[in-house]
């Protein structure tokens, strides 16, 4: 029996050190406006500070032990981003990069999203990622990379001052 407690123990550890979604969501941060968020941080600091620069609203989804913050401009437009916490410590934050309200933005998302669920449903994971960007005198490129098991997805977001164009486009291919 105790050889058996010792070896759950050692595995619960191993588990608690090599768990990547542990060990990044605790190291990692998101920046609001000088402030850096991190996971367990307490609710009251972290509300007092994102209130100096932006105006706060409790969440009607919230309850008796959780409760979600939606984060807003303080002279008002569009959601900025939201926080989450459990038992008065944050548990997840959410800063919104961008977004698109009209029919391309759309189209563009939801084929991003279709082209991901059918990869996930057929049992492909990404295997890594890359960006790199392209600056020439008038143009700009900046590809991102999904690297699956044997495809290929790519994000393109280009610039060219000299045709007056900017965009994205997706692409998927089959990769060897």
């Amino acid at each position: 029996m105790k050889s058996l407690l010792v070896k759950l123990g050692v595995i619960l550890v191993a588990i608690s050190l090599f768990c990547p979604y542990n060990s990044f969501a605790e190291r990692d941060s998101i920046w609001f406006e000088g402030m850096e968020i991190k996971i367990g941080m307490p609710k009251n600091t972290v509300l007092f500070e994102i209130a100096k620069n932006y105006k706060i609203t409790k969440s009607d989804s919230s309850d008796k032990f959780s409760d979600m913050w939606l984060i807003t401009p303080r002279d008002g437009g569009d959601m900025v981003g939201t926080i989450e916490f459990i038992h008065a410590k944050v548990h997840k934050v959410t800063k919104f990069l961008g977004s698109f309200g009209d029919h391309q933005g759309y189209k563009f998302a939801i084929n991003f999203f279709n082209l991901l669920s059918k990869l996930q449903a057929e049992g492909r994971k990404v295997t890594y990622f890359n960006t790199l960007s392209v600056e020439g005198p008038k143009t700009s490129s900046h590809p991102i990379s999904f690297y699956f098991e044997g495809k290929q997805v790519d994000v393109f977001i280009w610039e060219d001052e000299k045709h007056g164009g900017r965009g994205m486009s997706i692409n998927e291919s089959l990769t060897k």
